[in-house]
């Protein structure tokens, strides 16, 4: 099969979870009238690539962030143990993303400790523009700041993290105008 005639044409997928590989280099080419059957054991990864190629879970970074007033901004390839030495100001605990950097950095024997931990990312978002403070956000989370110059992610040397967007709604469930506009940035 030729991958210019191809339908739906995926290479080298691979995802992982929790430090685990669900999916591990897969490809896919299908041509239009194919069918094709996914066959393996609970967990093998069948669900996981249906999600990725329709696309309800879709790739996100996860980046140490900061104001664009601070020194780190505009550096190049900082040293993860640099950036450790600064005060943070974090997502609890039990956020995805904050659980993935410190199974990260506990893999690497290394923490972090932040100064404050709280749940509300507009909140950290609003403590850090301005202030000396740096934090570990989902890129979508500090985009519109970003864009308005007001934060900035980091690049930190030999550092990236991916995390996976998921949303599950039911159609006859009634929508609010905010789980409308989530949607609408979901889709773009």
């Amino acid at each position: 099969m030729e991958k210019e005639s191809a339908v739906l044409c995926a290479d080298h997928i691979s995802k992982w979870y929790d430090g685990r590989c669900i999916l591990k280099d897969v490809s896919l080419h299908l041509e239009t009238g194919e069918l094709v059957c996914l066959l393996g054991v609970s967990g093998a990864g069948k669900t996981t690539l249906f999600h990725t190629l329709s696309g309800l879970e879709t790739p996100e970074e996860a980046v140490f962030t900061a104001s664009s007033s601070n020194p780190f901004t505009g550096r190049q390839q900082i040293p993860l143990d640099e950036i450790l030495s600064h005060p943070f100001i974090l997502t609890e605990r039990n956020a995805s993303y904050r659980l993935m950097l410190d199974r990260y950095l506990a893999a690497r024997e290394q923490a972090i400790r932040p100064y404050l931990s709280i749940g509300n990312t507009e909140f950290i978002i609003r403590q850090l523009i301005g202030s000396s403070s740096l934090s570990f956000l989902p890129s979508f989370a500090i985009a519109p700041e970003e864009k308005k110059g007001l934060l900035c992610a980091l690049d930190v040397d030999q550092f990236h993290m991916q995390v996976w967007r998921q949303v599950l709604h039911h159609k006859d469930k009634w929508v609010t105008r905010e789980m409308e506009a989530f949607f609408q940035l979901l889709r773009s």
